[in-house]
């Protein structure tokens, strides 16, 4: 019996190449609609798929391949002779080939009920479910190698083919079905996640643990960003550069920020990158070493020259001068990453033994409403220092708890981080700061629950903090007793 490619595609891409090159092979053709014209007019002769049903197209082409002739000329088993007869002798041709790609479905569309792809969903789960005889093609960028291994006419290649193409078509249909009903359920104790494998690391946190890159189906981030030097990411690299770049951006255009360990040693938002990138080094240059810089601007060759001498993993940036990438790349053990548009998901997961925890992400600070910001002590803040309490209170977000950060003239003195207790997070910050701490601003992630917090600060002159500790009175009361500035936003910004 003559064999016959049945092709319906959405998208055209590579459709005149693999159409000619399978009629050259002696595939009849099968098709509909648009993708029937398009075969047509490149001289191809084609079967419209509706004259095998007898019927033609229905319902202003919502039915166009769902007939059982179509479908049993792709189930059909191929070495069951009774499948063979009735094929024959209802004169049903053998599809050994589907090419079909789906419509793309678009959750917010008003119209979507009529973007659920039916037909194509089901010719390719038929091709797929006979992958011993059938091939089901779904991506133009299996077009080429399939061609080869089919002009090859080696069965057993042929035979792994068709089943890495069912695997592929299957895990697409569930992708596909899955997007299908998050749209339309209001269940909200289901959630369904997809992730696609970016690709395997060279091990996890330490050697000894293995690692993979996965990233959201259809969604945007670090994996787009594009590696401009250097060797590859390492699973620590990753964690960092998130956390850096989602630092930088909340602080605005021209920030940087400086992370080790998922904790900022360094964070600045002046009027130029070049100042932003030397004070938030020198902030706490012994822990930026060996850290990772997050630039949200430009990173020109001024700023490759600050970095001279000094080791840093990697540098992402919105872009790089092609001058600076001259400098850069003569440095061996630098990574560097463009990321022009960086985004970031609007919710976070934690693996937790038998499952997860999810959350929204944190976006809320005084840098982005300040009405949330209210003056509790009887002096009111400077302007200047109003504008480092924001920018202090919005690097707290990102500093692990219990955290503390000094900040004077928009960028970090001193950080405390992680600590038990915030007292002592308080004086790490300070012993970090010096003799920088005098004229500085304070942020905590917390309320103070004693006094002790502000009163260990000597020097700072305004405290942002949420509030909401039963001695709030007792922290007002030290804060008015030492002349400080104290501002309470209500909004608590724990990181663990």
């Amino acid at each position: 019996m003559k064999k016959y490619a049945l092709i319906s595609v959405t998208d055209k891409t590579g459709l005149d190449r693999i159409a000619v090159r399978l009629s050259q092979l002696g595939f009849g053709i099968i098709s509909t609609g648009g993708t029937a014209k398009i075969l047509k007019s490149a001289g191809l002769e084609v079967i419209e798929a509706g004259e095998l049903s007898g019927y033609g197209e229905m319902l202003g082409g919502r039915v166009k391949t769902l007939s059982p002739p179509i479908f049993a000329g792709i189930l059909a088993r191929r070495d069951n002779i009774e499948d063979m007869r009735e094929l024959e002798e209802k004169k049903i041709p053998l599809i050994d080939i589907v090419i079909c790609n789906l419509y793309k479905f678009d959750k917010d569309a008003p119209n979507r009920e009529e973007l659920i792809d039916i037909g194509g969903v089901s010719l390719i789960r038929a091709a797929a479910k006979n992958s011993r005889f059938v091939s089901a093609l779904i991506d133009a960028g299996d077009y080429d190698g399939f061609i080869s291994k089919l002009e090859s006419a080696d069965e057993k290649l042929l035979d792994v083919e068709r089943k890495r193409l069912a695997v592929k078509a299957w895990a697409m249909i569930e992708e596909y079905d899955s997007r299908i009903a998050s749209a339309f359920s209001d269940d909200s104790e289901k959630k369904i996640i997809r992730l696609s494998k970016h690709r395997s690391l060279r091990y996890g946190e330490n050697p000894h643990q293995s690692a993979d890159w996965w990233v959201l189906n259809g969604g945007h981030g670090l994996h787009e960003a594009v590696t401009k030097e250097g060797k590859e990411l390492s699973y620590n690299n990753i964690l960092d550069l998130s956390e850096a770049m989602a630092l930088a951006c909340d602080l605005g255009e021209n920030a940087v920020a400086v992370i080790k360990h998922q904790n900022p040693c360094g964070a600045a938002k002046k009027k130029t990158v070049l100042e932003s990138l030397q004070t938030a080094i020198n902030s706490d240059s012994s822990s930026a070493y060996g850290g990772i810089v997050a630039i949200n601007g430009l990173f020109d060759e001024s700023l490759a020259s600050i970095l001279k001498g000094f080791f840093i993993e990697v540098i992402v940036a919105r872009k790089f001068s092609e001058e600076s990438l001259e400098i850069l790349k003569k440095r061996k053990q630098l990574r560097v990453l463009e990321w022009p548009n960086p985004e970031f998901e609007t919710f976070e997961m934690k693996s937790i033994s038998g499952g997860v925890l999810t959350q929204t992400k944190d976006t809320k600070t005084v840098y982005l409403d300040e009405a949330e910001l209210k003056v509790v002590s009887k002096r009111e803040p400077t302007a200047e220092e109003l504008s480092d309490l924001k920018i202090a209170d919005t690097i707290a977000k990102h500093v692990k708890s219990n955290a503390i950060v000094l900040v004077k003239d928009g960028a970090t003195v001193g950080i405390g981080a992680g600590q038990m207790n915030r007292s002592d997070s308080v004086k790490i910050a300070a012993m970090k700061a010096g003799e920088r701490i005098q004229g500085s601003v304070m942020a905590s992630d917390g309320f103070f629950p004693f006094s002790d917090g502000i009163e260990n600060a000597a020097g700072v002159t305004a405290v942002i903090q949420p509030g909401g500790s039963i001695r709030d009175k007792e922290v007002i009361s030290a804060a008015d007793s030492l002349g400080i500035a104290l501002c309470m936003t209500g909004v608590r910004h724990f990181k663990h």
